[in-house]
């Protein structure tokens, strides 16, 4: 468990502010673990009504037991690192470079500078999307199928510059 709290303190600390939801901390650690192979092994994903997911990320990010009181779930939902979570980090992290976290830490900002900014429809709808195996068991993929949908998804991402407009003719084609 301390490497997934781990995971959860370095996808927090590698951006400002909390992370938005369960969802985006569901699959920001599922891109992460898509972006650098070596995660793969620390963190399973399975298909979940709400693509990928982790039973023990989601319990790691209810309840720390080594980072204790490094991070909460407040009642709006979102994940914050506390103050202390910011020493327990910058301890972690070494904070100098050439650390063993710095790749995932430049590969986490990337990941929360993209995937914050989303609502959890255009989240899902983009891992959906890029994911197509994570649909199997999904209770809200076929709201993804519907044209005016995926069209009105496509443009709010082209409108937060997050997608080009080679994508944005991925998206609204691939019904």
């Amino acid at each position: 468990m301390k490497d997934l709290e781990q995971l959860v303190m370095l996808l927090l600390g590698s951006a400002p502010g909390p992370i938005p939801s369960a969802e985006h901390l569901q699959k920001e650690a599922f891109v992460l673990t898509q972006v650098n192979p070596k995660l793969s092994n620390l963190l399973r994903f399975e298909n979940h009504y709400k693509g990928p997911y982790s039973a023990r990320l989601q319990e790691v990010s209810l309840d720390p037991l080594y980072y204790e009181q490094g991070y909460v779930v407040k009642a709006d939902g979102k994940i914050e690192m506390t103050a202390k979570g910011k020493k327990q980090y910058e301890e972690m992290i070494g904070g100098a470079s050439g650390g063993i976290y710095d790749d995932i830490v430049i590969a986490a900002s990337m990941v929360r500078h993209m995937y914050d900014r989303l609502t959890v429809d255009e989240l899902l709808f983009l891992i959906y999307d890029t994911y197509p195996a994570y649909t199997s068991k999904s209770n809200v993929h076929d709201r993804y199928k519907d044209p005016d949908t995926r069209r009105r998804l496509a443009t709010s991402l082209m409108k937060k510059d997050l997608i080009t407009q080679g994508r944005f003719k991925e998206l609204i084609a691939n019904v």
